[in-house]
């Protein structure tokens, strides 16, 4: 909650969870795009997305969290990171 609540408005922040191979998830999207995430405020990170994935015999939970006036462009960052795990 310490990052969530320090994050810059014109930032974001990603969280990721690794649940090792116990848990199947949904397979990975080729590419990523907020709107496959599920927005809430989650306890453990507050108002962010959620997506969850394997990857390589690891089942991942990402969580995102984008301040209010965060450009595309930071947008596209926090996508290219998700984008860059295999």
């Amino acid at each position: 909650m310490a990052a969530t609540q320090r994050l810059p408005r014109r930032g974001a922040a990603v969280l990721i969870f690794d649940y090792g191979a116990g848990t199947q998830f949904r397979p990975r999207p080729r590419r990523f795009a907020f709107a496959q995430f599920r927005f809430a405020n989650y306890e453990c990170f507050g108002p962010s997305y959620l997506v969850r994935f394997p990857v390589d015999g690891h089942n991942l939970q990402v969580n995102v969290a984008v301040g209010a006036a965060a450009s595309s462009s930071v947008r596209a960052e926090a996508l290219a990171i998700l984008d860059s795990i295999r």
